[in-house]
């Protein structure tokens, strides 16, 4: 009975020893990825493991998801171009939860799949406390996550408290088609204890490709283009070098891969050339779009915001 008792208070140590780490990161720490992109390996689907958090979504913790560019929400995306994730979670339960961790991944199709493939990159710098997990031991989807507790973006963890952390993500090549995002947070009363005080909800989002009217691959930059002013209104400028002689076209896409306008069509010498863009004639709603320009066996781009 003693033996037993022993074992017990060992086990109850070790569970929270484990578990209580969490707080730097369940990946992190040798556990499993959240988000609910895996099915295979024991990967939970929130933050249910072990019992140390509620051990069922709250919807009262609302979570969304969203893939920007230039700070614009997008349901597309463009092989190669860089982007920002933001995840953010508002707290409309009557609990008061001053701290809170997240996971998010990244994987190809649209499905939870047991061995998923993981798609893009997210390359640092990470926002403070957070840092980007390789596959591990239980589980095959890379996530970014925290690795210490983290504080609400506005609020102090009553009703109405905000909570949000945004990483950079840059989109696999082109070709890849569509993918989605899988998102966990948590928010905690932090009170040192494992509970089910501790309240969290998931998201997922499905963002399909833009093929930019089927031409690929894009090289970003290729010309050393510039636009400005971007934003831009009714005009702007693009500078470009050519290393030789070539027929240049000019188009804006919008973010769906759809042609929405051309700009300018002609031979060029090889040097560096200002292009004046007149925005106006286009009649585009305010937005993202892409600016390309091909000489016939490169194809370049550049992102340009309307308002």
């Amino acid at each position: 009975m003693k033996i037993k008792s022993i074992l017990v208070f060992f086990t109850a140590i070790a569970s929270f020893i484990v578990f209580s780490s969490y707080r730097e990161g369940a990946a992190t720490n040798g556990g499993w990825q959240c988000t609910g992109s895996e099915t295979d390996q024991g990967n939970p689907l929130g933050c249910s493991s072990g019992g140390c958090h509620a051990k069922t979504a709250t919807p009262g913790i609302a979570v969304t998801l969203e893939l920007d560019s230039a700070g614009v929400p997008v349901t597309h995306y463009v092989g190669g171009f860089a982007y920002t994730v933001k995840i953010t979670g508002t707290n409309n339960t009557t609990s008061t939860l001053p701290k809170f961790g997240l996971q998010i991944s990244c994987i190809k199709d649209t499905i939870p799949q047991a061995v998923p493939v993981n798609e893009g990159t997210w390359p640092a710098p990470y926002p403070a406390n957070t840092q980007y997990t390789a596959p591990g031991t239980y589980y095959l989807a890379s996530v970014v996550e925290q690795i210490a507790v983290l504080s609400p973006a506005s609020g102090t963890g009553a009703t109405g408290t905000i909570y949000s952390e945004t990483f950079n993500w840059t989109a696999p090549l082109a070709g890849t088609g569509t993918i989605s995002f899988w998102g966990v947070l948590n928010a905690v009363n932090y009170n040192g204890t494992n509970d089910v005080g501790d309240l969290w909800n998931t998201k997922m989002i499905i963002i399909h490709e833009s093929s930019v009217d089927g031409v690929f691959p894009i090289q970003q930059n290729a010309f050393n283009m510039h636009v400005s002013p971007n934003p831009a209104t009714a005009n702007a400028n693009v500078t470009y070098s050519l290393k030789e002689n070539a027929n240049v076209e000019a188009s804006i896409y919008d973010m769906f891969g759809r042609k929405v306008g051309d700009l300018f069509n002609g031979e060029q010498a090889a040097g560096e050339h200002t292009q004046s863009l007149d925005l106006s004639s286009l009649n585009l709603k305010s937005g993202l779009y892409i600016l390309v320009i091909n000489n016939g066996s490169i194809v370049s781009s550049q992102k340009l915001i309307i308002q």
